[in-house]
């Protein structure tokens, strides 16, 4: 199956929802409607590794990263990499409406990991012909499960205006 083909399916098999944000926390006052897409391209399914590290970075055997506040550090899977392109792409649509997945670029330099029952990702993603796209990262991804991801928007440099602080630090972002 091609990856045109792959993506159409993803998107046809998953449920797309574009949420509105029900309340707006101190850490994530900025907070705007997500898209929100599956990691494994059906609602609900698949979870996340627990092992340590971020995309391309070193693994601690296993074991999953904490920080004292419950802030958790998780691999970058290949399922919940296509998982947040396939967001960040269905919220670009919206705005974007030419563009085609072929075109986009990352996401890149990524953290992910998992605070207060939530999980989070950030990384940087923009789109080969839009050289504009590439600036105001990382952005920002937030899922409820670990598979059904909403893309939150950049952060403009400032991460913890979307993350958590506790995960910000953990990733070595500073607040």
């Amino acid at each position: 199956m091609s990856k045109a083909m792959g993506f159409t399916a993803a998107i046809s098999l998953s449920a797309l929802v574009v949420t509105g944000c029900g309340s707006k926390s101190k850490e994530n006052a900025d907070a705007q409607p997500s898209a929100s897409v599956s990691a494994s391209g059906s609602a609900g399914a698949g979870t996340p590794s627990k092992s340590s590290g971020k995309s391309g970075g070193k693994s601690t055997g296993g074991k999953s990263q904490s920080s004292g506040k419950g802030a958790t550090v998780l691999p970058m899977t290949a399922s919940v990499r296509s998982a947040l392109r396939d967001a960040f792409l269905t919220k670009a649509m919206e705005t974007h409406r030419k563009e085609k997945q072929a075109n986009l670029v990352g996401p890149t330099e990524t953290h992910y990991g998992k605070v207060g029952g939530v999980y989070y990702a950030i990384g940087e993603i923009s789109f080969k012909d839009d050289p504009a796209s590439k600036q105001d990262g990382p952005h920002v991804w937030k899922s409820p499960n670990g598979t059904d991801w909403g893309y939150e928007g950049d952060t403009g440099g400032d991460v913890c205006s979307k993350v958590p602080s506790a995960l910000a630090k953990v990733w070595g972002k500073s607040c």
